[in-house]
């Protein structure tokens, strides 16, 4: 364990503050864009301590998983997660007529954003084969 810490303490401490970024190609914006290529959606990681807050807005009062709480939870993935266009923009929200950017990013992305909050949940270390590699760890 030394040797981890002494390899902790010559490290770049600012690195821990630094999120991983990615591209998500989004054919419905190309078809917004009335273009043939799909669009380049910049994402970013999303700090586990907020992908865990939202991850817990699927879950009642009771502690059940509450599927009608999916796609909500999914479209603040993408706002946490979408880097540009930014979702948050004003100017963007009122030309497609969205009241919050939880709804732009629902009238820009539609069905996508079950496959775009995968891609910035896969970005983020969080993905759907999460408990296979629990056993792995556990294993080794």
């Amino acid at each position: 364990m030394a040797n981890l810490v002494d390899a902790l303490l010559k490290a770049d401490a600012s690195k821990v503050n630094e999120y991983k970024t990615g591209i998500f190609k989004s054919q419905r914006l190309a078809d917004v864009l009335d273009q043939s290529e799909s669009v380049d959606v910049e994402i970013r990681e999303i700090p586990a301590r907020r992908f865990k807050e939202i991850a817990g807005m699927q879950v009642d009062k009771a502690g059940n998983f509450d599927a009608s709480r999916v796609f909500d939870a999914e479209l603040l993935v993408a706002l946490d997660g979408v880097v540009s266009p930014d979702l948050r923009d004003k100017k963007l929200r009122e030309h497609f007529g969205a009241a919050t950017p939880k709804d732009l990013a629902e009238k820009l992305f539609g069905n996508e954003i079950d496959a775009l909050s995968e891609a910035i949940s896969i970005l983020s270390g969080v993905d759907d084969d999460t408990s296979k590699k629990d056993e792995d760890v556990i294993k080794n």
